[in-house]
């Protein structure tokens, strides 16, 4: 009798599939529309620490910081993601310095592109 009811059990326990079941909405991928779309901003960063900002030439410093008052003026939700690829023989100086003027704008979220893709965030603070 016990040997009955134990191969009773084994029989309705569901074989292990290794998966998760989930709706996905059927409007755009992932539910995602067009207007949902997050722009991606790309900066390059010569070896000489010359900043090209989606094909634009940056030339000076004060360029840099308007684009990056433009951005902290958009607001924290609807920032694009900025994507920097620092080229081969960049100084880490002229690195740290983009990454301290986009900190310093309160830049939502910053992807550094090189060997592996690194992403920083940066929080709202809380007042």
């Amino acid at each position: 009798m016990l040997l009955v009811v134990v191969t009773l059990w084994i029989m309705a326990i569901r074989a292990p599939l290794h998966s998760v079941d989930f709706d996905i909405p059927g409007d755009g991928c992932l539910g995602f529309s067009g207007a949902d779309a997050v722009r991606v901003d790309t900066v390059t960063i010569d070896g000489d620490g010359l900043v090209v900002w989606n094909g634009e030439i940056l030339t000076s410093r004060e360029a840099l910081e308007s684009r990056m008052l433009a951005i902290d003026a958009l607001g924290f939700d609807d920032q694009p993601v900025i994507r920097v690829e620092p080229r081969e023989g960049v100084s880490y100086g002229a690195f740290l310095a983009f990454m301290a003027t986009a900190q310093r704008h309160r830049v939502g979220t910053v992807r550094m592109i090189g060997d592996g893709a690194v992403e920083m965030r940066v929080l709202p603070a809380a007042i």
